[in-house]
């Protein structure tokens, strides 16, 4: 340092300051160096907005503006910040070219530009707007005047009416739904002043409005926005006629319910009692109270179990497992039982679906229905066992010709059982099979053709001897409403073959 010459030392002082200032400008230009959140490189003074970022994360910024409605922390949150105006601007930094890439607003006559340099995982970009002072407060400016138009379009093409108004009911603003309704007094459809709903509350109401020829009917959901009250209202004239039609309509079912002797009891979708009729009080024993406050399904055949509206179980768990297959089948429609009460009454229970999953089930006394059919069944069975027990064969014929019955002893002597047969034994078979065991083709061809013609109207008989040398008689005789009755017996012991008579006319 001594042997330097004296001009050495005049100049050392001036490279030392250029050294300096090259080391402070190289350091300005290293990526993510030398920038606070001021950007004192490019002051505010240029107008434009600088975000640096690592990735997709924000890592610097000179922002001066408070963004409320998006998040601009990252690089997807100025990607929504930026987009409207700057479509090209990827998602992402990872779809940047590295170097320079410089953007254009979309529309024609905005000057603003983008510019963004990507180096590595570095990238820095600039927003500029000549046409202001403050590029960022320009752009949030005009992203919000976008939103409300959009959000104003969307209002406005809202299919339902739509009216602001103050809280003295001055109106705002409406919508074109509204507009399209025709209503001259829009304050008929506001609540009252004393009404009106406080913040996060909501009002809802029906209105009839009359204009002289015909009555509408709109619904109103009233909110309070801030210093605002905002009125949402549809036409539901349909609807309520609608309401109107089946009201009135359930009316009429429940009358013609009423006068049933049936009980009725259907079930909703959810399996709640929906609608009942006086006659299911009067088969079940419950109670009106019960009925009304719409028990479920499993609640209502317990009720039944207790007033021994059902047959008795042997177990309880058996029990439930039977109603709920009585359950999935009235859903199919497949159920129809008939219950031998403990107290000796006989119901006919049938369980339909309805629309909509509903389940509808019909509770029918039928004991007498059952006595009279008992009774019959006693008498025709006694009547059967007079019949089995006469020594004479008896065979009944329909009005058609074909055999309704006969006693024991037509079956052992013809070797016929009807009961037996799947087909009807027709009146050609019955003559040929007399024929076959009675010898006498003249006499059977004779009640054939009267009974064909349907003209006997008088008894036909004759003595006859059948394949086993036994004397009989043989007599066809009408019954009332066309039928006949063929009946063959034995001879007294004094009868012969040779002096047997044919009776009858014809």
């Amino acid at each position: 340092m001594a042997g330097l010459p004296l001009w050495a030392w005049a100049v050392l002082p001036l490279v030392s300051m250029l050294i300096a200032l090259g080391v402070v400008w190289l350091i300005s230009a290293l990526p993510g160096r030398g920038h606070s959140r001021t950007a004192q490189a490019q002051g505010p003074s240029s107008g434009g907005v600088h975000f640096l970022f690592e990735h997709d994360d924000l890592a610097d910024h000179d922002l001066r503006i408070e963004i409320t409605s998006c998040s601009p922390n990252n690089w997807p949150g100025i990607h929504d910040w930026l987009k409207y105006r700057f479509p090209d601007l990827p998602k992402s930094t990872r779809d940047l070219p590295d170097g320079e890439t410089v953007l254009s607003a979309a529309e024609g006559t905005d000057d603003a530009r983008l510019r963004i340099v990507r180096q590595g995982i570095v990238t820095r970009l600039t927003l500029t707007d000549p046409a202001t002072g403050d590029a960022a407060e320009r752009q949030e400016r005009m992203r919000l005047t976008v939103r409300q138009r959009k959000w104003g379009r969307c209002l406005n093409n809202a299919s339902c009416g739509i009216v602001v108004s103050s809280d003295t009911g001055r109106i705002l603003w409406t919508n074109a739904a509204f507009a399209a309704h025709g209503i001259h007094d829009a304050t008929a459809l506001f609540p009252d002043a004393g009404d009106l709903p406080t913040a996060g509350e909501t009002k809802t109401g029906r209105h009839r409005l009359d204009d002289g020829t015909n009555s509408r009917w709109f619904e109103t959901r009233t909110i309070r926005a801030e210093d605002n009250i905002i009125h949402y209202i549809s036409n539901v004239t349909e609807i309520v006629t609608a309401e109107t039609v089946r009201r009135e309509f359930v009316q009429t079912l429940t009358k013609t319910f009423a006068n049933l002797t049936t009980g009725l009891a259907v079930f909703d979708r959810d399996k709640q009692l929906a609608l009942f009729n006086p006659a299911l009080l009067d088969l079940t024993s419950l109670g009106p109270e019960f009925l009304s406050a719409q028990p479920n399904l499993m609640s209502f055949f317990d009720k039944l179990r207790d007033n021994h509206v059902l047959p008795e179980p042997r177990s309880y768990a058996d029990w439930r497992s039977q109603i709920l297959q009585m359950i999935e089948a009235a859903s199919d429609g497949l159920y129809r039982e008939t219950w031998s009460l403990p107290s000796g009454l006989t119901y006919r229970v049938t369980g339909r679906p309805h629309p909509d999953g509903a389940i509808a089930f019909l509770f029918e006394d039928i004991t007498d229905e059952i006595s009279l059919t008992r009774r019959f069944r006693s008498q025709v069975d006694l009547r059967q066992a007079v019949l089995d027990n006469l020594s004479d064969a008896v065979a009944v014929l329909s009005p058609t010709n074909t055999l309704l019955l006969c006693n024991d002893a037509c079956s052992r002597l013809l070797g016929i059982d009807p009961d037996s047969c799947f087909a009807e034994l027709g009146l050609r078979d019955l003559t040929r099979i007399c024929n076959e065991r009675i010898p006498d083709p003249a006499f059977w061809s004779r009640v054939e053709s009267r009974l064909d013609a349907r003209r006997l109207t008088e008894p036909i008989q004759a003595g006859l001897t059948s394949s086993d040398d036994e004397a009989l008689t043989c007599r066809i005789t009408p019954l009332p409403g066309g039928a006949s009755m063929l009946t063959i017996g034995k001879v007294n012991p004094g009868w012969t073959p040779a002096t047997h008579t044919l009776s009858g006319a014809g």
